[in-house]
Formats: structure tokens, C-alpha cells, sequence
């Protein structure tokens, strides 16, 4: 009978140590599932946050590629209303050229009688030597009632230069111009693109 109750002790013992056993993998398998899920979990926060991070930088280097061809359309859209308008005074100046000599000359003897001092010299390009004559600034000068000296150059086309004793004008055509561009630019490209 020693030998049965035995037994039934050592029974008792492996059934209690597989009841423990169980419960202990039970609860460390639902221990396990846990911690599983939490890193689970924290890993998909990770991966979100990543996602989120890689997507917000590449959407900032769109963002910044976008900004950057605006900038160069703009330029280039400047660069060709800038070169349409300089075309444009171009012309003017090749239209001024081909007035006829005496709308021409009506046009350099307004800009003599308003700006020349008595003793200045009126300097003319090769291009105008034969419109504006040693003799034509002479009847300018009778008119104004001053006297003035002649010579002729050839660094500039169109217009005239006049040098004074103490300062020196500039009347050529590419000043008149230029002067004139800076003034009424905005107001030429308005023109030639509607704005």
C-alpha cells in the first residue's frame, strides 16, 4: 500500500508540475502575445513616424524643385520681355535714323538751342557729317544767339555731343535712349504684352 499512495503522491506531484507548467506557459505566452503587440505596435508607430518623415522631406524637396522653376520661368519670362523691349527701342533708334533730314535736324537744333552754352563745341558722329554740317550748327548758334564750335567723331551713330568748358553733355541717340528706357519701360512692356 506504501508503494500506492507512492504513486499517487508522485501522480499528485507531476500533475500539480504540469498544472504549474501550463499556467506558467499560459501566462507567458499571454506575456509574450503582449510584449509582442507592444513592439508591434511601437515598431508601427516607427514605421509611421518614418513614412511621415521621408514623405514631408520629399514633399519639401518638391515644394523647394517647384519654387525653383518658377523662379526660372519667371527669369526667363523677365529675360525675354527685358530683350522684346530693347528690340523695341532698337527700332525706334533705326526709325529715328531714317527720319528725313529735315524732321531730323528740326530734332537736333530743339536739342542745341535748349542745352548749349555759349563757347561749347558741338561734336557730331561720321554717321551725321553730311546731315549735320559745320554750316547747319552755325544757323543753330545765330538762332540762339551764342557761339559754337563744330567737330566730328566717329565713336557713336546718331545724335550729338556737346562739350563745355567746364562739363560735357551727352545728346547721341543710345543716351537719349537709355534715358528714356528707364523711364518708360514698365509702361513699353505693358504695351507689348498687355498687361
Amino acid at each position: 500500500m506504501v508503494e500506492v499512495q507512492e504513486n499517487i503522491v508522485v501522480e499528485k506531484i507531476i500533475a500539480d508540475a504540469k498544472a504549474k507548467a501550463e499556467a506558467l506557459l499560459a501566462d507567458t505566452a499571454k506575456t509574450s502575445a503582449a510584449q509582442f503587440d507592444a513592439v508591434k505596435a511601437e515598431l508601427k508607430e516607427v514605421r509611421a513616424e518614418a513614412v511621415k518623415k521621408a514623405t514631408g522631406k520629399a514633399l519639401d524637396a518638391n515644394k523647394h524643385r517647384l519654387l525653383l522653376s518658377n523662379i526660372d520661368v519667371k527669369r526667363n519670362e523677365l529675360n525675354f520681355k527685358s530683350e522684346l523691349t530693347g528690340f523695341a527701342f532698337d527700332l525706334a533708334k533705326q526709325d529715328i535714323l531714317k527720319l528725313n533730314d529735315k524732321k531730323y535736324l528740326e530734332v537736333i537744333k530743339a536739342i542745341i538751342l535748349k542745352n548749349a552754352n555759349n563757347g561749347d563745341v558741338i561734336i557730331v558722329s561720321k554717321h551725321d557729317e553730311k546731315r549735320i554740317t559745320s554750316t547747319f550748327v552755325a544757323e543753330a548758334a545765330k538762332a540762339g544767339k551764342i557761339k559754337l564750335g563744330y567737330s566730328v567723331v566717329s565713336d557713336f551713330k546718331g545724335g550729338i555731343k556737346i562739350m563745355g568748358k567746364t562739363f560735357d553733355r551727352d545728346f547721341t541717340l543710345d543716351n537719349i535712349l537709355a534715358e528714356l528706357r528707364k523711364k518708360i519701360e514698365t509702361q513699353v512692356a505693358d504695351i507689348l504684352f498687355n498687361n
